[in-house]
């Protein structure tokens, strides 16, 4: 989530500085840890049917499996994955 803050605030996408805040927001919820291997069939069936890598299949794979959208900057994904559950972090509040 870190890196997709930072990329947002490098493409102008949210203010400079408000990854910070925003990531305070998210490390005070309690996380989830997962474990990836249960994903990886998921992902690499993903991956294989529509060219994109393994490992951010692997986030696809976890976000279908737990019935939620996965929140990115990657809009070269976005746009490689329709269909899929995938929202831009631009679009967040």
């Amino acid at each position: 989530m870190a890196h997709a803050l930072t990329k947002a605030e490098r493409r102008n996408l949210i203010a400079k500085g408000h990854s910070f805040i925003k990531l305070a927001d998210i490390t005070k919820s309690k996380a989830i840890v997962h474990p990836y291997v249960p994903l990886l069939s998921r992902a690499v069936e993903i991956s294989s049917q529509m060219r994109v890598g393994v490992y951010d299949c692997i986030y696809v794979a976890l976000a279908e499996q737990e019935n939620c959208e996965l929140v990115t900057a990657d809009t070269r994904l976005i746009r490689s994955l329709p269909g899929f559950p995938i929202r831009d972090v631009a679009s967040l509040p």
